[in-house]
């Protein structure tokens, strides 16, 4: 019997999880002019309104990520979305100042934890072959939800006023959580719609979490925090997050007010050109996912054309057995020695 499929509806909740979080999170950003307006707040009120967003989101996220390892990612997702949904809709009901900040923040803690709980689930439902991919292609709807935010949100406020972006954009998030908490499990044997062909296929590196291929429990392991804190390579990685990010978060924040009260764009032509920074990364992403699996074959296909040839296979394992510099002569010869075919497999691969 062929294996199920259930898993790519899962990556589709994903996506779409994605879309809307990126609608309600740049929503804000869209309304801003006629938030600053109707409020009467200042450019440095307003920054301070974007950064009880971010503040809060950077102090829930591990929390949140933690929560959904121990819950599961079904009540904890439900939950997330739940909250932010309805805070994005209580921005409507904003009198001032104060309330303004105030909602902002409870709802970044509210939406802090999303991303790794869809992760988690990932991890109970993908194979590792396949979760990159799947990674790969929920950022990619964050991408598309960046990039239908801002033209809608100013179609909504030109037509409705800003109160009624956040009420309509808040009420998406809660239709996809009732849908998700209806028809998600935690893990695919708990969902009526798998076979036994897709679980051995999601189950081809192992158990459920913490089990071994026999199904016995694999011994627990603790977390090398020591280590952990002390990798530098890790903070390589979190300075180029946060220089990324930075750059980031002017997209998510004043690009459209700066489009329509500095360079003097139309709502319609302020909201499309807001737009464009999150419609070129979606193309981006999406040529980036489509070559991934032409590469990896690439790759296999080089490897077994070397792994034919003898003469590659010592090239090959003198290399790994000296690091010693060659003379330029001794690597010409090796090269003429080397099958052109061989050569070009390789440039190829490259």
């Amino acid at each position: 019997m062929a294996p199920t499929r259930v898993r790519a509806r899962v990556l589709g909740f994903a996506f779409a999880l994605a879309v809307v979080t990126y609608l309600d999170r740049i929503c804000i950003s869209a309304a801003a002019p006629s938030i600053m307006r109707d409020l009467h707040l200042t450019v440095l009120q307003m920054s301070v309104v974007f950064s009880a967003f971010t503040l809060s989101y950077s102090l829930f996220e591990v929390p949140s990520g933690w929560l959904g390892d121990v819950k599961g990612p079904r009540r904890v997702l439900t939950r997330i979305v739940v909250w932010w949904s309805g805070f994005t809709m209580l921005t409507s009901a904003a009198r001032g100042y104060s309330s303004l900040v105030a909602i902002r923040f409870l709802f970044g803690a509210g939406e802090a934890g999303a991303f790794p709980n869809v992760a988690r689930s990932f991890s109970r439902w993908f194979p590792l072959r396949e979760r990159g991919r799947a990674n790969g292609v929920m950022f990619l709807g964050s991408r598309v939800g960046g990039m239908l935010s801002a033209p809608v949100a100013l179609v909504i406020v030109a037509r409705w006023g800003w109160r009624a972006s956040f009420v309509v954009f808040g009420a998406v998030g809660l239709v996809w959580a009732a849908a998700w908490y209806a028809w998600y499990r935690d893990a695919p044997d708990e969902h009526p719609e798998v076979n036994a062909e897709e679980l051995a296929w999601i189950r081809q590196d192992g158990g459920r979490d913490g089990e071994t291929r026999g199904g016995d429990r694999a011994p627990a392991h603790e977390t090398p925090w020591r280590e952990i804190v002390r990798s530098r390579n890790l903070y390589a990685i979190c300075g180029m997050y946060f220089a990324f990010g930075y750059g980031l978060y002017f997209y998510f924040t004043w690009l459209p007010t700066y489009l329509i009260t500095v360079l003097g764009f139309s709502v319609l032509g302020g909201g499309l050109f807001a737009s464009l920074p999150f419609l070129l990364a979606g193309i981006a992403w999406a040529a980036v996912i489509s070559a991934a699996p032409r590469s990896r074959r690439a790759r296999r296909w080089c490897s077994r054309r070397r792994s034919r040839c003898p003469r590659s296979r010592r090239r090959c394992s003198s290399r790994s057995r000296s690091r010693q510099p060659t003379s330029r002569s001794a690597r010409a010869g090796r090269c003429r020695s080397t099958s052109p075919r061989i050569t070009r497999a390789s440039s190829a691969a490259v």
